[in-house]
């Protein structure tokens, strides 16, 4: 009995922890949420390293230690602890196409400095991953002693790279489709020479240029440009040159071909897009052109002496903007030998210098003018560089195309 008072009195003697107040549960509240933010930002902040130190210690060439930083866990999917039990896990990880590279390099470290190599690794998770590996090489009387290594995380830059590397070879395709759908050869009627040349701003064109037979075998000459530029604008393109091929092939009257390809278009196309384009019906017998132009940069004839004879203007909207109107004929233009016909897309006209001023209409004819009894490629190529040169940017703002046709003596 008196052991049990004995106890009871001891227990009654132990320090007892006071209750806390009531001003002093909201600080250990505080305390308690701040330590959670803490450790959340830690995790965070364990997510995001990309880089894995390590180093390796030699002795008498012979590696007798490793050591693995905590970033290894977030690179590779495993702990230092892990590596460190099994010494042959850091190249079982390696991808198996990959690893007769980074044997090699472990085997170079050991006589000489080397590059850094990249090659894939399996992570842990089951996922393949890119990472880039240097290593610095201490050397001391001559002997290896230790090395420093670090992988990198690379697999988003190299993602980024392998989607880079997509998209330009769909762009090249798409490049080598659209020179395969422009025509090989120009057209040569009796007394006349025709010629054009293509300047795309980038991989691929939202202009293009065509020679089309027409129902009645008369000869049509198309010049178009959708609105902006680059591979949206040359899918337009590329479907508004297969329709116009296919109408011109089942009619000769040129307002039924552009009515028909504007009701097609206009179902096509967003409203952000839409097509100018001119359309002319070549008559080498009568000597004349009949055209249409959808909204279309006015077009030129010169004559013998280089002056401008006629302004072929704009019959109507562009395709693709409106689903129900007419592309009216302009009245036939009479063409006499020694006229040179020049039609542009506004890639010549709109193109500025770094003092924002524009290539414009009167640098144009001059030089159509000056070149005027040279082939009509020829004239074509020539105004197409000289609004470039004009421009003088490593990047042009837009395509530029021309067509010419010289009526001969």
């Amino acid at each position: 009995m008196s052991r049990q008072l004995g106890r009871r009195k001891k227990r009654g003697d132990r320090k007892r922890t006071a209750p806390l107040r009531p001003d002093q549960i909201g600080d250990v509240a505080e305390l308690r949420r701040a330590l959670r933010e803490s450790e959340s930002r830690y995790r965070r902040l364990l997510d995001a390293v990309t880089h894995y130190a390590y180093a390796v210690h030699f002795e008498n060439g012979e590696a007798v230690l490793t050591q693995h930083g905590a970033g290894a866990a977030s690179v590779t999917g495993y702990l230092p602890t892990e590596l460190d039990s099994d010494p042959f896990l850091w190249i079982e990880m390696v991808h198996p196409e990959d690893r007769d590279t980074v044997l090699e390099h472990a085997r170079r470290v050991l006589g000489d400095d080397v590059d850094p190599i990249e090659h894939r690794i399996m992570h842990r998770d089951g996922s393949t991953r890119w990472v880039r590996s240097t290593i610095i090489r201490h050397v001391e009387s001559g002997n290896l002693v230790r090395y420093d290594g670090i992988l990198e995380d690379i697999t988003h830059r190299r993602r980024i790279e392998q989607a880079l590397r997509d998209n330009e070879l769909q762009l090249l395709a798409a490049q080598k489709i659209q020179e395969h759908l422009l025509p090989t050869e120009a057209p040569r009627p009796a007394g006349y020479d025709i010629g054009a040349a293509l300047y795309p701003a980038e991989f691929a064109a939202g202009d293009y240029y065509d020679y089309l037979t027409l129902g009645d075998n008369g000869l049509a000459l198309v010049i178009g440009d959708v609105t902006g530029h680059g591979f949206a604008s040359a899918l337009i393109m590329s479907l508004t040159q297969m329709l116009m091929r296919l109408l011109a092939e089942a009619h000769d009257d040129v307002p039924q071909v552009l009515r028909n390809a504007n009701s097609v278009l206009s179902r096509a196309t967003d409203e952000y897009h839409f097509v100018t384009l001119f359309f002319g019906r070549l008559d080498p017998v009568r000597q004349e052109l009949v055209f249409s132009s959808a909204g279309h940069p006015p077009g030129y004839v010169l004559d013998r002496e280089g002056s401008v004879k006629q302004m072929l203007e704009s019959t109507s909207h562009p395709l693709g903007m409106f689903p129900d109107i007419a592309f009216p004929s302009a009245d036939p233009v009479p063409l006499t030998p020694g006229d040179t016909v020049v039609l542009v897309t506004d890639g010549i006209e709109e193109a500025r210098n770094a003092q924002f001023e524009h290539f414009g209409r009167q640098r144009l004819v001059e030089i159509v003018r000056r070149h005027r009894d040279q082939p009509a490629e020829q004239i074509a190529k020539i105004l197409c560089r000289s609004a470039r040169e004009f421009a003088g940017r490593l990047t042009p703002e837009d395509d530029t195309t021309v067509v010419v046709v010289r009526v001969l003596d």
